[in-house]
């Protein structure tokens, strides 16, 4: 029972080390997002950065292990 205890107490300290957030970096050309786990998890965030600009977001090469870039380019009509 006891080492269920410690178990629990270290999983739930393993909480704190959780993702803080995505962090966003970019401008009208291009983002990039870090701190997520996949594109998928990224996507959005680029997307909403890019339309700032009337743009979208458009998977670009260059990923790293927790970061993903995008460029902004303008939507299809």
């Amino acid at each position: 029972m006891r080492y269920v205890i410690v178990a629990s107490l270290m999983l739930t300290g393993l909480g704190g080390c959780a993702s803080t957030g995505a962090n966003v970096t970019g401008n009208e050309v291009g983002v990039t997002v870090n701190n997520v786990w996949n594109r998928n998890e990224a996507f959005p965030k680029a997307d909403e950065h890019c339309r700032k600009f009337g743009k979208v977001a458009k998977p670009a090469a260059g990923d790293g292990e927790y970061a993903f870039s995008f460029e902004c380019v303008k939507p299809d009509a």
